[in-house]
């Protein structure tokens, strides 16, 4: 598992032309970046280059009328996919390989079904389209983000089975759902992790275009089981994200983290987990935290 720097979060401190030094000072190698859209997409690039980053993950934009992002909203499709363009752009000047698809809020006066159509297409719009980065999903907390489309990583991961039971052939991941719960209950018992764990295939990138981003940090503060949660998700998580819970700080090497790198490692995870987080002391910004996990060759930069 590869370390990426959240040049929004971590360091937010900083102008942006002296964010990009600062990472590789740190020791990273990858970066993300949440909305890249401030400068020209090759303005990025040439800062990327020029310090020896790459650029893995940004989100799709928001606007005033939808500042939590519009892939689940009803009438708003045709600006959904004008605002992406501007991710095609980005990922196409510094070849970054993954979207983050922010679906918006809930809307009261509709069915979620109906909200899951909208995003569905808007999914199926983006895997079409030739040389697409792969669109991710991510569930956000409940508390900071009140009102969000879903709140919990298995509510994210019933619309990418729903995307997935589109495609023909079904992929393999899609398949790979079988082995954990999928009902929409998140407190449903699992397993012992370590049990479920072993019985999944060993992790590779889903072909599908799409994937689950999963966040340690917003899977906590909704006061889930992160083991639980991460079993159920396993084979479709293509990108991890790590905070502490419940300020968004750097994360403490608890038990209940340990365990959820502990899964990732085993199931064979080599993707990357993004520091998005404010460090504590802005002048610390090296994940220190992350020095036991790199000894025994859990994470690397």
């Amino acid at each position: 598992m590869k370390l990426a720097a959240n040049l929004s979060l971590l360091y937010e401190h900083l102008p942006w032309p002296d964010r990009f030094a600062a990472a590789a000072n740190d020791g990273f190698r990858f970066v993300e970046i949440l909305f890249p859209y401030e400068h020209p997409p090759d303005w990025y690039a040439r800062q990327l280059q020029a310090h020896g980053l790459t650029l893995v993950l940004v989100n799709t934009p928001v606007t005033t009328t939808f500042p939590l992002g519009l892939a689940a909203q009803p009438g708003a499709q045709h600006e959904f996919r004008r605002q992406f363009a501007r991710v095609l752009a980005i990922c196409e000047a510094t070849g970054c390989p993954a979207v983050h698809v922010m679906a918006g809020p809930r809307v009261d006066s509709l069915v979620p079904s109906q909200q899951r159509a909208v995003l569905l297409d808007n999914l199926t719009w983006i895997t079409d389209l030739p040389q697409a980065p792969r669109a991710q999903l991510e569930a956000l907390n409940a508390i900071d983000v009140p009102g969000y489309f879903y709140h919990t990583p298995l509510e994210a991961l019933g619309v990418l089975q729903a995307h997935l039971s589109r495609c023909s052939p079904p992929s393999p991941p899609a398949q790979w759902l079988a082995h954990a719960p999928h009902d929409g209950n998140p407190d449903r018992p699992c397993d012992s992790a370590g049990d479920t764990a072993a019985h999944l295939p060993a992790w590779s990138p889903v072909r599908s275009g799409v994937g689950l981003q999963f966040d340690f940090y917003h899977t906590v503060k909704q006061g889930l089981s992160l083991p639980q949660q991460l079993v159920s998700a396993l084979p479709l998580v293509q990108h991890v994200q790590v905070a502490g819970s419940p300020q968004r700080q750097e994360p403490e090497l608890a038990r209940e983290l340990i365990e959820g790198f502990r899964l990732l490692h085993e199931f064979g995870y080599r993707g990357f987990v993004g520091c998005e987080y404010r460090p504590r002391d802005p002048d610390t910004t090296r994940p220190d935290w992350a020095t036991p996990l790199i000894a025994n060759t859990w994470l690397s930069f």
